[in-house]
């Protein structure tokens, strides 16, 4: 037998077949890559969202002097400080937004939504009045088929 130069039709079949297992691996493993770092940055922005709004709500409520909305025992979606000078409240966007002496301020990003907003004044007297926020963040982008959310929940004592 003389040796034949080249490949055989069995080798090329077995070659192509190597080279499209290894194409779908490595493109499974970019595809899921991919979906991992989607998750990340939405799970960022829900968290980063969160602690900028944790934070303003904190220091606005410890520096008020007064504690309009809501009255004691009472829940309600829109807190109103300080003769109404300070008001935060969520828009037609489901965005929490803050009015202060005029100028609006947006507390999220459009990266997020709020959801159940509710702001409740706690304390029996006077002295010790005390807001509880509870909201929950939503992410507007979809990752992997569901929609990513967190709760948050804080309480502030009026200095």
């Amino acid at each position: 037998m003389k040796p034949t130069r080249g490949s055989s039709l069995v080798e090329l079949i077995l070659y192509t077949g190597l080279l499209t297992t290894i194409l779908v691996v490595l493109y499974q493993l970019f595809t899921l890559a991919g979906y991992r770092k989607i998750d990340e940055i939405v799970e960022d922005e829900l968290y980063v969202n969160a602690t900028r709004t944790l934070s303003d709500l904190s220091r606005t409520i410890q520096q008020s002097t007064v504690i309009d909305e809501p009255i004691v025992g009472v829940t309600s979606d829109t807190l109103r400080l300080n003769g109404g000078n300070v008001v935060y409240q969520l828009d037609s966007d489901n965005r929490l937004v803050k009015l202060e002496n005029g100028t609006t301020a947006f507390m999220t990003g459009t990266g997020v939504t709020i959801d159940n907003l509710a702001f409740t004044r706690r304390g029996p007297s006077i002295e010790s009045q005390t807001i509880t926020a509870d909201f929950t963040v939503v992410g507007v982008q979809e990752v992997e088929g569901r929609i990513l959310s967190e709760d948050f929940t804080t309480s502030v004592t009026v200095r």
